[in-house]
């Protein structure tokens, strides 16, 4: 009897022992199943904001890429021109991480006057920040200033369900997409580093065929002929007859050396702001080696000189006078004719103007181009006359 008993106990005993195994292996079972489930969660939760990452990039460098595009030609600035060159740059900035992913392009617009590309809802419509895949709100200077050109890309990846990704297809996840926007403006340089030379307004509206308008005191350049072979002549008092008597602006036509310290050959030119001028033969000297031809230099245009930095009576001024700088200008050598150096052959045409222009038949020959130079400050003026050189800019 007692024996049978002691053998009931063991048995109670073991049932207890088992019950407790097995409730700590569900346990095990269901955290294990958690923990798995958290490290899917966990992985996915990291893809996506890899994907979101990457995407914005991606849209951040296709906008760029299309405001280079548009901004150096309007009549380039189609869907099937920028298709190609957008996506790689989309593209480019996807990992391996994560290769069954593809940037794509969703759509792009803009705002840009004489393209075929749609134009932007933004223009008129903010929308709202709580969706990624938009642009942010218009920046009031955009808004406020209708000459400013800006465009914009929306891209996309598609997440591919049946790729490499084990986890998200052990869930059965269904293809996915994620969405991003970036935009990118333009318009002229407000400041940039530049050869110390400055080259007068109303020779430079000669040398391109643009007009000037009395009322908005700015230069039309609807016209006007980029890429033409012209002359700059060394100081001299003009022999145009409408440069002349620019509103006094024009003393010494053609272009000026700027002061600068001896060998120094690049300067920080503002628009607006007076810089002084280095007068004499051989000024400028120091900085000759820069004039090569097929280099792209950089020019200050200037609409006044007085010596008082007074803007503008028609007034006498000396030899060392101070410019007032009016835009930037984009000017590609073809050669050069100074004291100091001769290199190139200039075309007969530019060779003529230049002995028309200048008494002592000292030139810089070149053409005056339409570029869009890189990331730098836009002049916000809305009657800022656009001389050619231009930047781009991050717009919200």
């Amino acid at each position: 009897m007692m024996r049978a008993r002691g053998q009931q106990r063991d048995r109670r005993g073991r049932r207890r022992s088992e019950r407790g195994a097995a409730a700590a292996l569900v346990v095990v079972i269901l955290a294990a199943g958690v923990m798995f489930g958290a490290a899917a969660l966990a992985v996915d939760v990291g893809n996506i904001m890899l994907d979101r990452r990457q995407q914005q990039n991606g849209a951040d460098a296709g906008a760029y890429r299309l405001a280079q595009l548009c901004g150096k030609d309007a009549t380039l600035c189609t869907t099937s021109n920028a298709t190609a060159p957008v996506t790689t740059a989309i593209q480019g900035n996807f990992s391996g991480l994560t290769a069954d992913h593809s940037g794509q392009i969703k759509k792009i617009c803009g705002r840009v006057p004489g393209a075929t590309i749609p134009t932007c809802t933004s223009a008129t419509t903010d929308a709202d920040l709580k969706y990624l895949g938009e642009c942010p709100p218009l920046p009031s200077k955009y808004k406020s200033n209708p000459k400013l050109k800006y465009v914009e890309v929306y891209s996309k990846t598609l997440n591919n369900a049946t790729g490499t990704d084990k986890l998200r297809g052990f869930f059965s996840q269904q293809a996915t997409s994620t969405d991003a926007c970036a935009r990118y403006g333009w318009g002229p340089a407000k400041k940039t580093g530049v050869l110390p030379l400055t080259f007068g307004a109303c020779e430079w509206a000669r040398a391109v065929g643009a007009t000037y308008n009395t009322v908005t005191k700015t230069f039309d350049t609807s016209a006007a002929v980029w890429g033409k072979e012209v002359a700059l002549g060394v100081n001299y008092d003009t022999k145009n007859a409408t440069c002349a008597n620019f509103n006094g602006h024009d003393y010494a036509g053609g272009f000026g050396w700027l002061d600068h310290p001896t060998g120094v050959c690049e300067v920080s030119a503002d628009k607006n702001a007076w810089v002084p001028g280095w007068p004499g033969n051989g000024t400028g000297n120091d900085c000759l080696p820069k004039l090569n031809v097929g280099v792209e230099i950089f020019i200050p245009i200037y609409d006044c000189i007085n010596d008082s930095k007074t803007f503008c009576p028609n007034d006498t001024v000396s030899s060392k006078t101070n410019y007032h700088i009016a835009g930037m200008a984009a000017f590609v050598v073809t050669a050069v004719d100074l004291t100091g150096k001769t290199i190139g052959t200039p075309g007969a045409d530019a060779k003529n103007d230049c002995q028309f222009q200048t008494n002592n038949k000292q030139c810089i020959y070149g053409k005056f181009v339409k570029d869009l130079v890189g990331v730098g400050e836009i002049d916000t003026d809305p009657n800022a006359s656009d001389f050619g050189y231009s930047v781009t800019e991050a717009a919200g």
